[in-house]
């Protein structure tokens, strides 16, 4: 049976190590969010581009892929 003392000790290590893993976990998520953003942001921008879209649609469509991407 380990002492209490050692028994806080883990805890707490596994604690920061689950703490640390999420972390991670959000930070790459965050980067793919941001990542997925900007490829649909260029693509957008060159259909629009190609297409002679006006710049208020092109705004539209860079505002939607935003608030896509940050919900």
């Amino acid at each position: 049976m380990l002492p209490l003392y050692q028994a806080e000790e883990m805890a707490k290590r596994r604690y920061e190590s689950a703490l640390a893993d999420t972390q991670r976990t959000l930070d790459y998520n965050r980067s793919v969010r941001k990542g997925k953003a900007k490829a649909a942001l260029e693509r957008i921008i060159e259909e629009n581009i190609y297409n002679g879209a006006s710049l208020g649609e092109l705004k539209r469509e860079m505002i939607a892929v935003l608030h896509r991407v940050a919900e």
